[in-house]
């Protein structure tokens, strides 16, 4: 008799888990995406693209703005959310090779964001400095503040910028910047340079460890989870841990597994793909070298999908169903569906672009045809963004040839037009300054406990190529949950704020703005 009630008690238990998790990770909906590009105001023309755009809330209101830039001009281009679904043209502009944009908060006193432009230096011939211009939040003027930041002399063959903490558990309150370039023509010194911030100006640091790497290109990620984040170079994909104020150690070998290809890499994203509070990372595989697109057959480099377990890279991309024969040139993460599971947007080169929706099982169905382009127009990459704040993820795609403009495209803004449903709720949580002043929103951690499951989300960019977003609102599906248990938002300083049963379909707001 006891083992009859004891079998029962298991087979219920076992229906209960199934039927409360089979909306989340069995069935996922396709979203649907409408082109409303010209209907948002935004600028159609046909131009070469480089890895853009950067999205970022620069004026503090809430929703986010967009800024564009293209490869060989002409002039780069700011474009602030009007509120009601479409975006204003700021008289602003800036010519310039222009490569890669960066955007982060300045200090947790205050609410201006600071714009990095990484331009071009002529292959070495005429090397430029980055460029820095600040948003005033109240009246959108921007200013550009290179010379009294303190960088004019960092000038080389400009490719991007990342904002992080490199004080070494010291002083989370201003992030520092590393600008990325690529090798100057004589190696006789450094080209990877790093500035610490002291909420005035940056003072320039020697970048030990990471100072002469070859990658033009960088991301960041906190393998271990210890609120220290880790730095991703890319084209050869390596990483790197801190180990001292502005000092790495290259650990590459450590964390991933042998054998895994690491050429051709074009872009990272960093995301939970299966809930666990690990991030994991997708990465995007195309051509080694310059990463000239020409008119010729493209070789294939697979995509790769490896899992964080416990600090270590498990590569699961063939079980995953990741694509083998594609042509990345970006990625974006985001729960386009609201099921709970974090989904990834994969733009090609020259064929459909790609959506990877999570099953919830650690599997991954490819969906063509959600993203349409000419077929004389090349892809470049995207960013996940609701930027009308209606719950459901859109996507900002960057279209056209690095070098070539008879390939060239615009940027599109693809509405999300989900079907309302009562089993796709969400939330999204706006993360300000932490309260107590000890640090920015960059790199804030988020995680939503619902029905015993956790969801991890971090403040900053769904997905990097070479421009960057500061996203400091971020979203999550939450499938037929009416309530959320818990929501924990915690600064890289270690200040921490939990909030408790938090109605779905909310706007909710953590921290000082």
């Amino acid at each position: 008799m006891t083992s009859i009630l004891l079998t029962r008690v298991i087979l219920l238990l076992f229906l209960s888990f199934f039927t409360h998790n089979a909306a989340l990770a069995f069935n996922p909906v396709k979203p649907r995406f409408r082109d409303v590009t010209e209907a948002a105001g935004i600028e159609v023309r046909r131009l070469k693209k480089y890895g853009g755009p950067s999205v970022s809330d620069l004026d503090n209101d809430g929703y986010p703005d967009l800024l564009f830039c293209h490869h060989g001009g002409p002039h780069a281009a700011i474009y602030f959310n009007d509120r009601k679904g479409g975006f204003i043209k700021n008289s602003w502009s800036l010519w310039s090779d222009m490569h890669g944009i960066a955007v982060t908060p300045r200090t947790p006193k205050s609410l201006a964001k600071l714009i990095s432009i990484s331009s071009g230096g002529g292959k070495g011939l005429n090397p430029s400095a980055p460029q820095i211009f600040q948003v005033d939040s109240s009246t959108r003027n921007i200013t550009e503040i290179t010379s009294q930041m303190g960088i004019q002399a960092a000038k080389g063959r400009q490719r991007t910028a990342i904002y992080l903490n490199m004080k070494f558990n010291k002083n989370h309150k201003y992030p520092d910047v590393i600008f990325t370039n690529a090798q100057p023509k004589i190696h006789n010194r450094d080209w990877q340079y790093a500035f610490e911030s002291d909420g005035k100006r940056y003072s320039r640091r020697n970048l030990k460890g990471y100072e002469r790497n070859p990658n033009w290109y960088i991301s960041a990620t906190d393998l271990e989870n210890d609120g220290t984040m880790e730095i991703i170079g890319y084209q050869d994909l390596s990483f790197f841990k801190l180990i001292g104020p502005f000092r790495f150690k290259e650990i590459t070998a450590d964390v991933l597994p042998p054998g895994t290809p690491t050429t051709g890499t074009v872009a990272v994203a960093e995301f939970d793909m299966d809930n666990d509070g690990d991030m994991d990372l997708y990465v995007a595989r195309t051509k080694t070298g310059d990463l000239k697109w020409l008119n010729r057959s493209l070789p294939s480099f697979p995509d790769l999908l490896l899992e964080n377990v416990n600090g270590k890279y498990v590569d699961v991309s063939k079980r995953a169903g990741v694509p083998t024969t594609s042509t990345s040139r970006g990625v974006s993460t985001a729960d386009l569906n609201n099921d709970g599971y974090v989904d990834i947007v994969v733009p090609q080169y020259a064929s459909s672009d790609i959506v990877l929706l999570n099953q919830g099982d650690g599997t991954f169905k490819k969906v063509f045809g959600l993203i349409r382009r000419p077929s004389n127009v090349r892809g470049d990459h995207v960013a996940a963004v609701d930027y009308d704040l209606d719950g459901r993820v859109d996507l900002v795609v960057s279209q056209g040839d690095q070098h070539d403009e008879s390939k060239g495209g615009s940027y599109r803004i693809l509405n999300n037009r989900l079907p309302p449903s009562g089993n796709r709720k969400w939330l999204s949580v706006r993360v300000g300054n932490a309260p107590d002043g000890s640090a920015t929103a960059l790199h804030a951690l988020v995680q939503v406990m619902v029905g015993g499951m956790t969801m991890t989300r971090r403040v900053g960019s769904t997905g990097d190529a070479i421009s960057r977003s500061f996203l400091e609102t971020v979203h999550f599906g939450l499938g037929s949950r009416g309530k959320v248990d818990k929501v924990v938002v915690r600064w890289t300083s270690g200040f921490q704020v939990v909030k408790r049963r938090v109605p779905a379909n909310t706007k909710l707001s953590v921290g000082s703005f």
